[in-house]
């Protein structure tokens, strides 16, 4: 209706041949019109676009968002399994070690009872060992189940390899004129034998509950002498007669 009574309007100035100032005036304010209605066209196409592109960037984050939250949330499950699985595998372990602690128990008191008749020379190679051997001053539930396995099995492998070959030490002996560096055989911990040098002064030792008893045997030193050359490759090999008294 408005364009086409503009239309009227202009046919109407052109056959007159000339414009109203009414007429110019609302000319005027049409233009203005016109023109503001095509700046707030141009202006919500843009900001129509703005706002598609924000909706738009929105959406991706959503979508990220809800991939991230699905992510820690298994990630968030997993630990918890985990967590589950580690804590049955601590109670599973405790209840070991309590039960190996038990048996190791067994085992410290068995040591610590005959510890003191080994040989001197073999209780002070695994007097490191023995130290960690419980005691009323240093209790065993002081020391952790690894630490305790490890002097155990310490103890019991040096014992037995001890005990399963032929042993040579040199030893200070006291023999009641004077102390003399001796020659030393032990057989396992079942029976030893020792010499000084010369053959003066001989003997045999074997384990008592307090620890190892020596007695001369000054009927046999020219044997046991003879015994300890073979050993030492200083004499041909040869059947050697010595006392001996195995309990």
């Amino acid at each position: 209706m408005a364009t086409a009574s503009l239309a009227c309007l202009f046919a109407f100035t052109s056959a007159s041949g000339s414009v109203p100032s009414e007429t110019r005036d609302v000319l005027q304010e049409w233009v203005k019109v016109k023109a503001l209605i095509s700046q707030e066209r141009e202006e919500w196409a843009t900001e129509k676009a703005l706002i598609a592109d924000t909706i738009e960037l929105l959406n991706a984050e959503k979508e990220m968002l809800a991939e991230t939250i699905d992510s820690r949330k298994d990630a968030a499950e997993a630990a918890a399994n985990e967590r589950t699985e580690l804590s049955l595998k601590k109670e599973s372990l405790d209840a070991d070690a309590a039960t190996l602690g038990e048996v190791l128990t067994g085992y410290e008191s068995e040591m610590t009872a005959w510890v003191p008749s080994l040989p001197a020379l073999l209780q002070e190679e695994l007097a490191p060992l023995i130290r960690r051997l419980p005691t009323e001053e240093n209790a065993s539930s002081n020391a952790g189940i690894g630490r305790r396995l490890q002097s155990v099995v310490g103890i019991l492998s040096q014992v037995d390899k001890f005990n399963s070959s032929v042993t040579y030490r040199k030893e200070l002996r006291d023999s009641g004129e004077a102390t003399k560096e001796t020659d030393t055989l032990y057989f396992g911990l079942a029976y030893a034998v020792y010499s000084d040098a010369e053959g003066s002064s001989a003997g045999y030792g074997k384990p008592g509950p307090e620890g190892w008893t020596w007695e001369a045997a000054p009927e046999a030193a020219a044997d046991i002498k003879e015994l300890i050359a073979v050993y030492k490759n200083e004499t041909p090999a040869k059947y050697v007669s010595i006392p001996l008294s195995i309990q």
